[in-house]
């Protein structure tokens, strides 16, 4: 039962997602790049090949990516209280980070994606920006989008992933925008990038109080 606190929030009333622009300013945004390819070479894949039976929170959804661990850059950006106070107004409580520094996502092979999901426990909140990404040769492609199925939060993962087509709302994350969303509510997933298509992500994660 998703509590009445957060179902009141701005962020859920809009339907538990949102992409915000120029959340960091183009020097700051450059800066995180350089870091997220200087931690490249600490990269480690992260492949499932098949989704587990959890069907709600965390579990192991089928994936395939590369990932890395932040530095004093994100750091910054995590604990930055401009940061903490935008997240205030959309939700109204004070979320808090959830360990000491976050991640660096790169879909950065042809195919690499992450299924349909739910967030871990400790990932609430997820803030999610997008610091690089190579558009794919077709521009009416898919390849890469995020999808987001906020009229199914009563539904299962299985459900959802019988029908993925069913409610889903597809973005394509820009270069300097980010994503905010109650990732523990809101089911959500990132399409197969095409080839030559390089996608390149920070990621925050948020406790929220009483979620």
């Amino acid at each position: 039962m998703i509590p009445k606190h957060i179902r009141e929030s701005p962020l859920f009333r809009q339907g538990g997602y949102g992409v915000y622009e120029s959340l960091l300013s183009p020097t700051r945004l450059n800066a995180l790049l350089k870091e997220a390819i200087r931690q490249l070479p600490c990269a480690t894949e992260s492949s499932t090949r098949r989704s587990c039976a959890e069907e709600w929170r965390g579990g192991n959804p089928v994936r395939r990516f590369l990932s890395a661990p932040a530095g004093a850059v994100q750091d910054e950006f995590y604990l930055n209280r401009e940061t903490e106070a935008f997240l205030e107004t959309l939700l109204h409580c004070k979320p808090r980070p959830t360990g000491l520094r976050g991640t660096f996502t790169y879909y950065a092979r042809p195919g690499d994606f992450i299924g349909i999901h739910r967030d871990v426990d400790a990932c609430d909140l997820a803030v999610i920006t997008c610091l690089s990404d190579s558009p794919p040769a077709d521009a009416n492609s898919n390849a890469g989008k995020m999808v987001f199925y906020p009229d199914r939060i009563d539904e299962p993962n299985s459900g959802l992933r019988r029908d993925p087509a069913n409610g889903a709302r597809l973005h394509r994350l820009l270069r300097g925008q980010t994503a905010i969303l109650l990732g523990g509510v809101i089911p959500h997933a990132v399409l197969p990038v095409a080839p030559a298509q390089v996608r390149i992500v920070s990621v925050l994660c948020y406790a929220v109080p009483g979620a």
